[in-house]
């Protein structure tokens, strides 16, 4: 079991085929009013929100999410997520980046 240093993630992500494993990291640090469009992929993923105040659109769900919150979204999914105007947040997604999105 390797320990991985922040020294060693560069830009912040750590993509698990590099350390032996099938679930990889990315920290996301959005601006406020910044996320990623809708889009969807063949695995599940989770999102820790750690700062902040972020909405989620998961199918035709919207979730509001806070600090402490953890949200799964399942696969093929179409979902986004958008920081809240006026919060700085910071969140933490695992997932398996061997598959690349597709968009919805």
């Amino acid at each position: 079991m390797p320990i991985v240093t922040g020294e060693m993630l560069g830009n912040g992500n750590l993509t698990g085929a590099a350390h032996g494993a099938t679930v990889s990291l990315i920290f996301d640090h959005s601006d406020p009013g910044g996320g990623p469009r809708l889009h969807r992929h063949p695995y599940d993923e989770t999102w820790i929100v750690q700062e902040g105040n972020v909405t989620f659109q998961a199918g035709n769900a919207r979730l509001h999410a806070t600090p402490g919150d953890i949200l799964i979204v399942p696969p093929d999914t179409p979902h986004k997520y958008q920081r809240r105007p006026r919060a700085v947040g910071d969140g933490l997604h695992p997932r398996q980046p061997e598959v690349r999105h597709r968009m919805a």
